[in-house]
């Protein structure tokens, strides 16, 4: 918007000096109506009106070089915000203080599960590149706390969590699966430790936007009481 309005301005400067040229020229023309002009005096005009249009030319390089610069810095301006924008997003997301979605994979685990391997499941998830987890819809943030409750029980943030579990974590489905359904890995274990988990692992595909994951965002408050930016 503001480069459309700097051409405008431009316009209508190139169009107010041309106007400027034309009265001069006609002035000169009509003073000189009545008047036989010399050799001489036709060269000086002719002289004089070159040197006025050199000088409109010019103002005129000069209009359209400061515009070129203008644009150039407001093109730059403009990419660095976005870069500054997407990167607070980017660091909102990995908060989890904002909702987010995108595809990636759901784990299901319909069984008893130690604090521990659920602990251990969501490491797994995140050593695989996720760009965000949840558990049974709690958001889990680098600073969640996941412990078991005096019922034996598992909690989230101090949110209860009960069976099926279920782990969805956003990032590119294909790696997520085969880094969590590897042989030897952390699912196979649980399979070998107890042949009652039931455990399945789905892919959501980057095609279908419907069926992306939409994780919420954390419960937990991240505003700072004491931390303040060092002199």
């Amino acid at each position: 918007m503001k480069s459309l309005r700097i051409q405008i301005l431009t316009g209508i400067l190139c169009l107010i000096i041309g106007g400027m040229v034309v009265t001069q020229y006609r002035s000169q023309y009509i003073a000189r109506a009545d008047v036989t002009p010399s050799a001489g005096d036709q060269a000086t005009y002719i002289s004089q009106l070159y040197e006025s249009t050199t000088e409109l030319q010019q103002q005129a390089n000069e209009l359209d070089k400061e515009v070129r610069q203008y644009q150039s810095s407001n093109a730059t301006g403009k990419s660095k915000l976005d870069t500054m924008v997407h990167d607070l997003q980017n660091l909102r997301i990995a908060n989890g203080e904002v909702e987010v979605t995108g595809p990636g994979i759901a784990v299901t685990v319909d069984g008893n599960l130690t604090v521990f391997e659920l602990q251990d499941l969501v490491n797994e998830l995140r050593n695989a590149s996720a760009e965000a987890v949840a558990v049974n819809n709690v958001r889990v943030v680098t600073r969640s706390s996941i412990v078991a409750d005096q019922n034996g029980g598992i909690t989230i943030d101090r949110q209860s969590i009960r069976r099926p579990y279920r782990l969805e974590a956003i990032g590119e489905p294909d790696t997520l699966f085969h880094a969590v359904e590897r042989k030897g890995g952390l699912i196979a274990l649980l399979r070998a430790r107890d042949a009652g988990l039931q455990i399945t692992v789905a892919e959501l595909g980057t095609d279908d936007k419907a069926n992306w994951l939409k994780l919420p965002k954390t419960a937990l408050d991240f505003s700072l009481v004491y931390g303040q930016p060092a002199p």
